[in-house]
């Protein structure tokens, strides 16, 4: 995928960025699964998002420090441990700069990523 112009975000980003946006108002954490879940909900054209993708943008946007993460311990030997992910106030800005750049509403509409027509 190629960058947006003036985001450097790709489409799979500014996905990943309003999921968690999203995710953020009705919990304060959540897993990467959970993640996935909102984003095939989510999205009327149904593009899945493999979980490598998801791990892969979240860590990048854990390095930029729009997402934070911890180990969530069990309570019980029945269960594993697992990562927990939150949006920071940096994320939050992220997401609103992302839609607005992208001319993208609170809508269901994504922006779109043009491949290049000539090199």
């Amino acid at each position: 995928m190629r960058r947006l112009q003036g985001s450097g975000l790709v489409e799979n980003e500014i996905r990943v960025l309003r999921a968690a946006r999203d995710l953020h108002a009705t919990r304060e954490r959540w897993s990467i699964a959970e993640l996935l879940r909102r984003l095939a909900d989510d999205d009327p054209t149904r593009k899945l998002m493999n979980e490598a993708t998801a791990y892969r943008i979240a860590g990048r946007f854990g390095d930029k420090g729009w997402l934070g993460n911890a180990w969530r311990l069990p309570d019980d030997d029945t269960e594993r441990p697992r990562r927990e992910y939150w949006l920071t106030e940096a994320g939050l800005s992220a997401a609103s700069d992302a839609d607005s750049r992208a001319g993208v509403g609170d809508g269901p509409d994504f922006a779109k990523v043009h491949s290049a027509t000539s090199i």
